[in-house]
């Protein structure tokens, strides 16, 4: 019996920072990677290649400032992406 319904297969949780963002992807045949990411443009392209070939469709961002912004841009076109701001 399972405890909860699974909505989305694949997922990302992405924790951004001014200078890094560690992204943690789940999917059916792995609990969890986590690889952290620089934040200038090749990284972030990088990123985004690395969650493509995991099949992510949906990512929830966490980012305390703007920083989230560079990183939001891959999700533009055909992904669902939110974000959220710490209660503080």
């Amino acid at each position: 019996m399972s405890l909860m319904d699974v909505m989305f297969e694949r997922v990302a949780g992405l924790d951004i920072g001014k200078k890094s963002v560690t992204v943690c992807v789940r999917t059916p045949r792995r609990h969890g990677e986590t690889r952290t990411f620089r934040t200038m443009t090749r990284s972030l392209e990088l990123m985004r290649d690395w969650l493509v070939g995991q099949g992510v469709t949906l990512a929830a961002m966490e980012s305390t400032s703007t920083y989230w912004k560079p990183v939001f841009t891959p999700w533009k076109s055909g992904w669902s992406a939110g974000c959220s701001r710490p209660l503080i």
